[in-house]
């Protein structure tokens, strides 16, 4: 579940594989619930496209960059989503590799949306750089080789491994180079944003 940043009477969650939309300045009525992403309504913008394979685990908006969120699956996938192209039937991007089982959750960085989490049930905490689609492109020469080879502009930037599966991840509220992680291990770990990445993004 996910409240829109940009419409502030916006809010979006999941069941399944599907994906609603809620405005609450409408009569709460079932009608007021919109599907936008789904596999078995009929009358939504993608049906018939496989989002993710067993389900959606979790999803977050952009955080500065308005219609575009990022859902996680128990493929092990990320997929990126412009809400004004659901007609497509297909997501913008996927984030392919990160996850070897479900990836539990995701979140944008507040500040800075190049930069996104994402956590698994493999014990993986994976740090991605998803610069051609976010509000402040950032194209380098590894990125234009990325994008001469493949569909799936997504970099993977770092990597934490708990003892055990990841139920909980954060960036601090404060400091926009910082993210914690917590684990069914008992362990609750704080990381930072390396430097060459935090450096690419500021100059």
């Amino acid at each position: 579940m996910s409240w829109d940043p940009h419409h502030a009477d916006i809010i979006a969650y999941s069941t399944g594989d599907t994906v609603h939309l809620v405005d609450w300045r409408e009569a709460p009525t079932n009608e007021s619930s919109s599907s936008i992403i789904s596999e078995n309504n009929n009358s939504n913008y993608l049906n018939g496209y496989p989002h993710h394979r067993y389900g959606i685990t979790d999803l977050d908006y952009n955080p500065n960059k308005p219609n575009i969120i990022v859902t996680s699956g128990k493929d092990g996938l990320l997929k990126f989503w412009d809400l004004r192209k659901t007609a497509k039937q297909r997501p913008i991007l996927v984030a392919r590799g990160g996850h070897r089982h479900w990836t539990t959750c995701v979140s944008y960085n507040p500040f800075h949306d190049q930069l996104v989490l994402s956590a698994g049930s493999d014990s993986l905490v994976n740090l991605w750089r998803m610069s051609t689609i976010s509000s402040a492109p950032l194209l380098t020469f590894d990125d234009e080789q990325q994008l001469n080879n493949s569909n799936n502009n997504a970099r993977h930037v770092s990597r934490y491994e708990h003892m055990d599966s990841v139920n909980a991840i954060a960036w601090g509220a404060a400091d926009a180079w910082i993210y914690m992680s917590a684990s069914f291990d008992g362990k609750v770990v704080l990381n930072h944003v390396p430097s060459k990445e935090k450096y690419k993004i500021l100059l």
